[in-house]
């Protein structure tokens, strides 16, 4: 089912729409995966970049887009390959070792292409063309890959991920928008193309982050004063849950799916104090305050700097992992230790359920689940600062050999950050992205539509019809808030 990410078959570009081949381009283009297969039977080496792109291509950024396409799209395949399995390890160590000269060979020649390109002199809509164009996988398939979908999926070479006009183009797509020509004349399409341009990646990212806020702040009320939980708060509840799971799944999905399957046994009452349901919603919330550190989609990291806040936030986390991972070699100690002193205890019930009996207080649950998460937060800041302290000698020593911010804590760190940065790009960038919950609007009257059409034979006329619907929907469900809020970077809208 095609989902939020799948190129769409726009007629009129904006500033969040991808470049996309035309239906006449897309009947005569041969598919990505042709010419990745000829790819096999050469030498990568001395392969001529003039034979990895159709000649029906006129333009040097659209055959650079389609050769780049190609090579990753073949890098990405030989990576996949699954290893030979048996006692043969000769046969075993021979293909790991092919594996990795072909990928090395590949590597090669995406930088003699991407040089190519370089050569000449260009402008910012060329190398958007690049990184955005759109080219069919295989013929008649409705499956588009663009070079910023290798970038997202961390499926490219580190050099070219760190290529300086790559993280440049980036960051001005986050603050600007993808940029592409300008449509038709005339008060009404300027009107729109201003609306559409309001839609940056960040303002579509500062939109879910409000209601993510919001959602947020509903689960937190309810956690504590169950009863407060309305029958509006609890619509707007379910509905924020529902249209995450809507989105493409990542680790931002289990809560909100943990807490729409907490509602399922009582509904349409929600979960009562007490019961494991009502628990469940509370482990929902702590894994939610956790994810507002990582570098995922709701993150509050996006509000600043991304070369100066994402290294870092990969820095911790990557601490914290280590740390937790040598922790666990004591894990089964810990708990034997655990359970042969709880058991010493025989009196510890009735001290309990006496502790339990206040007047109107949260719920006993409630106030362990927020000290459990206390105690963690607690307990990640205290691993930070060891580790901080054990390994800033060694960073700040490497810091002053590299230029690059991005890069101040090892180049590792910088590439997982770039990584980071170019996926909520790509997820925001995205053509007629609609924040959560306004998707579910989206999946009732455009999605549904067009998964169906695609399973009756895949109707281009309707499918295009389907498009403009969504872009029409676009601007009446998302455009008036995404105004609203690109009223803070106001500057953005006159740049030409």
């Amino acid at each position: 089912m095609p989902t939020e990410r799948t190129p769409l078959l726009s007629g009129e570009p904006s500033s969040t729409s991808s470049t996309v081949p035309t239906e006449s381009q897309t009947e005569e283009l041969p598919a990505v995966g042709t010419f990745a297969a000829r790819l096999e039977s050469e030498d990568l080496l001395e392969c001529d970049i003039d034979k990895l792109y159709p000649p029906a291509l006129q333009s040097r950024s659209a055959r650079t887009a389609f050769a780049l396409c190609t090579l990753l799209y073949y890098r990405k395949s030989q990576r996949a390959r699954v290893s030979a399995r048996g006692r043969d390890t000769w046969a075993r160590w021979r293909e790991q070792v092919q594996r990795s000269e072909a990928t090395r060979d590949v590597d090669t020649l995406i930088a003699r292409a991407w040089s190519l390109f370089l050569e000449a002199p260009g402008t910012a809509l060329d190398i958007g063309e690049v990184l955005y164009t759109a080219y069919p996988v295989k013929a008649e398939s409705s499956q588009a890959i663009r070079v910023i979908d290798f970038i997202a999926a961390g499926d490219v070479s580190d050099d070219f991920l760190r290529h300086e006009l790559v993280t440049i183009t980036l960051v001005d797509v986050w603050k600007y928008g993808h940029d592409s020509h300008r449509g038709r004349n005339g008060i009404t399409a300027t009107m729109l193309n201003i609306i559409d341009r309001c839609g940056t990646p960040r303002v579509l990212y500062l939109m879910d982050l409000v209601t993510y806020i919001v959602y947020l702040g509903i689960m937190y009320h309810f956690v504590n004063y169950p009863p407060s939980l309305t029958p509006a708060r609890r619509t707007l509840l379910l509905l924020y849950a529902l249209g995450k799971v809507s989105q493409p799944w990542s680790s931002s999905t289990v809560p909100p799916l943990i807490v729409l399957l907490s509602f399922v046994p009582r509904f349409p009452s929600p979960p009562i104090a007490g019961d494991f349901t009502f628990s469940t919603v509370h482990w929902a919330f702590f894994y939610e305050v956790i994810l507002l550190h990582l570098p995922t989609q709701n993150s509050l990291l996006f509000l600043f700097q991304p070369d100066r806040v994402l290294p870092l936030a990969v820095l911790a986390w990557r601490g914290l992992g280590g740390i937790f991972t040598t922790a666990v070699y004591f894990l089964p100690g810990l708990l034997f230790s655990f359970i042969v002193f709880a058991l010493s205890f025989s009196d510890w019930g009735p001290w309990l359920r006496a502790q339990s009996i206040v007047t109107y207080p949260p719920p006993f649950d409630t106030r362990v689940t927020l000290f459990t998460l206390f105690v963690t937060m607690l307990l990640f800041q205290c691993c930070l600062l060891v580790y901080s302290v054990s390994v800033h000698p060694f960073l700040a020593a490497y810091e002053d050999l590299n230029p690059q911010p991005w890069d101040r804590y090892t180049k590792s760190v910088g590439l997982a950050a770039r990584r980071a940065f170019a996926r909520q790009v790509r997820l925001y960038s995205t053509a007629c992205y609609y924040p959560t919950p306004l998707n579910v609007v989206q999946v009732l009257l455009v999605r549904t539509p067009r998964f169906i059409v695609m399973l009756s034979g895949r109707n281009r006329s309707l499918l295009e019809k389907i498009a403009i619907v969504d872009r029409v929907l676009w601007r009446i469900v998302v455009g008036p808030g995404a105004f609203i809020l690109s009223g803070l970077w106001l500057w953005y809208l006159w740049v030409s």
